[in-house]
């Protein structure tokens, strides 16, 4: 059995990012390639730490078997493109969220 693409969506607060407020909570997509959902999960975790996110929290975790040209936004196109060649990659929504959130 080969490796697959998974995706995850959660949230984290930025912490040594380039690009966001230390502390700010921002939603996350993640693309982990693996063998298997729970290998995709640990390696999406260490994926969102190893770009300056604490306090992750993934959920929705799931097969990718869309080819990107089948996905409408750009970014997320990119993003899997980035994955399938690279091994990984992350979307960080701008837009902070609520602290209670």
């Amino acid at each position: 059995m080969g490796d697959s693409i998974y995706a995850f969506k959660g949230e984290g607060v930025a912490w040594q990012t380039l690009n966001y407020r230390q502390g700010a909570r921002h939603t996350l997509m993640v693309f982990a390639r693996a063998r298997s959902i729970a290998d995709a999960e640990k390696f999406a975790h260490q994926i969102a730490a190893d770009n300056g996110w604490l306090h992750v929290d993934l959920h929705n975790g799931a097969e990718v078997t869309a080819q990107p040209y089948e996905l409408e936004e750009q970014y997320l196109r990119d993003a899997l493109e980035d994955a399938i060649q690279f091994g990984s990659s992350m979307v960080t929504y701008e837009k902070e969220l609520p602290s209670d959130a």
